[in-house]
């Protein structure tokens, strides 16, 4: 997809997006659709960072008419022929470029890795076409940097393994780094996430003299670390022995090092940062960032759109005086836990043998995943008791649910429970990112409001099924907590006044406030 509309001007805002828009629905995409709709004045260019072109073909979102300018990377797709082949540097270039990245790996602290990393970008960023990817496989001064890391570092693994996990690691940083030609002229740069996307909106700004901003609603450093934990690409030598130990292979830890170095940058070079909530917070200063730079920002909804189900939901309840649905929206992925839902499922069925659970969101994103929740309410005979709907309009689909439901083993904070709120739907959810302070309140004004739901601990089907119990036997309990809910939605999580502070952000022209 290509969009370039030359209005003769930077555009207000560019976002660097990793991974997500316009691409996957939900979570950060549904936010950044949220923006772009709620600034229709406002202009943006889009710079998309993804993983492979053929993972994708089908667009989750429409792109709106403020949206001047779309521009893709795919950071894990072949290099072209030109980057294959070593560029024509003379010895006094090639001498500095790689005497450059040999005082970033050696640098004695982090303020002058931060230095000599800019300081590397910037002259490989003047040298242009004459230095390629293949200069990296190809140059003598490749090759001796490379085992002067590897002795200093890594000199008890195997220099394979490390040959080859460093050509990896460094192909999609340099595949991000070339398509920073791609970006446009901006007044702000806002990236989603650190990461690559995170140094690419620093870097941007400071080329084009622009603001830089980073919002984020996980923390993509953890997040990686996870996922490189669990990565079964990576080779570690110890999964190949019976070892209880919990130390990952420095193979793994050189990625985890190089996603924390690009969090540190990003950090550093945004003159603000928020993120959705005071935890989230706490993790960002432990992973580096200034803690004067960082406000919090939550996510917000219009009401408007949930008016009738709140009213159907009422009469409906009124009439019928008992509590039997319940409602699950998500997709059906692992990070969700719906395995644990069903299980919660089976407890609960056996006390109330009418309950319903609607698992409401797309199956599509993880077929195998999606297929084992299936087979696990068939062999527990929950046929009769759980339905997987697809997507739905939630809008709509809200006014037939009693308790909303959420098992997810992390989140950021889910709009999921705000939609619940706006329907005045108790909630039953996990312990994780910025649930606790949406159930209970997060300062004293807030807390005064009341409880809104119960919190369950992650991977307990046993305390998600008391939960849910809980509310399906007292109406009144689930009605005050409805209402609770929704109070705290309307005084602090509207989606107009989230958007205000974005709107300051975007506006201001000198200096950001809190």
């Amino acid at each position: 997809m290509k969009i370039s509309k030359h209005l003769g001007r930077p555009a207000d805002v560019c976002f660097i997006l990793e991974g997500t828009w316009p691409y996957v629905p939900g979570g950060v995409s549904s936010w950044v659709a949220q923006v772009l709709a709620a600034m229709p004045d406002y202009t943006f260019a889009i710079f998309y960072l993804g993983g492979k072109k053929d993972d994708w073909s089908k667009l989750a979102y429409e792109v709106p008419d403020n949206v001047t300018f779309y521009e893709e990377v795919f950071i894990f797709d072949e290099l072209p022929e030109s980057e294959k082949t070593p560029g024509k540097i003379n010895a006094e270039e090639r001498h500095w470029v790689y005497k450059l990245i040999r005082d970033f790996h050696f640098a004695k602290n982090i303020d002058v890795k931060l230095e000599k990393f800019w300081e590397t970008m910037e002259y490989i960023d003047g040298l242009g076409d004459k230095f390629t990817f293949g200069n990296f496989c190809e140059d003598q001064e490749s090759w001796d940097l490379l085992v002067e890391v590897y002795s200093k570092y890594l000199p008890n693994e195997s220099f394979i393994d490390f040959f080859y996990a460093t050509r990896f690691l460094h192909l999609p940083f340099w595949k991000a780094m070339k398509g920073m030609a791609l970006i446009p002229p901006a007044r702000t740069y806002h990236a989603v996430c650190t990461g690559y996307a995170g140094f690419m909106a620093g870097y941007a700004a400071k080329k084009n003299d622009a603001r830089s901003f980073l919002t984020e609603h996980g923390i993509y450093a953890k997040e990686r670390i996870a996922e490189i934990n669990r990565a079964g690409w990576i080779y570690d030598p110890s999964s190949e022995l019976v070892d209880l130990s919990q130390n990952m292979s420095k193979l793994k830890l050189m990625w985890i090092e190089m996603f924390k170095f690009f969090g540190v940058v990003s950090y550093y070079e945004m003159d603000i940062i928020s993120t959705l909530y005071m935890g989230n917070k706490a993790l960002q200063i432990e992973y580096g960032a200034p803690a004067d730079k960082i406000i919090i920002i939550p996510n917000g909804i219009r009401i408007e759109p949930y008016e009738e189900a709140r009213t159907l939901r009422a009469e409906r309840l009124k009439q019928e005086c008992q509590i039997r649905t319940i409602g699950f929206v998500g997709r059906v992925v692992p990070i969700k836990d719906v395995k644990t839902l069903i299980r919660a499922m089976v407890i609960v069925a056996h006390k109330f043998p009418d309950v319903l659970l609607k698992i409401i969101g797309p199956i599509e994103e993880e077929a195998s995943y999606a297929r084992d929740c299936r087979e696990l309410v068939s062999m527990n005979d929950l046929d009769g008791n759980v339905e997987f709907m697809g997507k739905q309009d939630v809008t709509k689909v809200l006014a037939d649910v009693d308790v909303l439901v959420l098992t997810s083993i992390s989140e950021g904070l889910p709009f999921v429970i705000l939609e619940a709120n706006a329907a005045e739907i108790p909630c039953v959810v996990t312990d994780v990112g910025a649930c606790r302070e949406l159930i209970y309140g997060n300062n004293p004004e807030d807390r005064a409001i009341g409880q809104s739901g119960i919190l369950t601990k992650i991977s307990s089907p046993e305390l998600t099924a008391n939960a849910l119990m809980q509310l399906l036997g007292d109406i009144e309990l689930t009605q005050r907590y409805g209402l609770a809910g929704f109070e705290r939605l309307r005084q602090f999580y509207t989606e107009k006044a989230v958007m205000d502070r974005y709107f300051e952000i975007y506006s201001l022209e000198d200096q950001w406030q809190e």
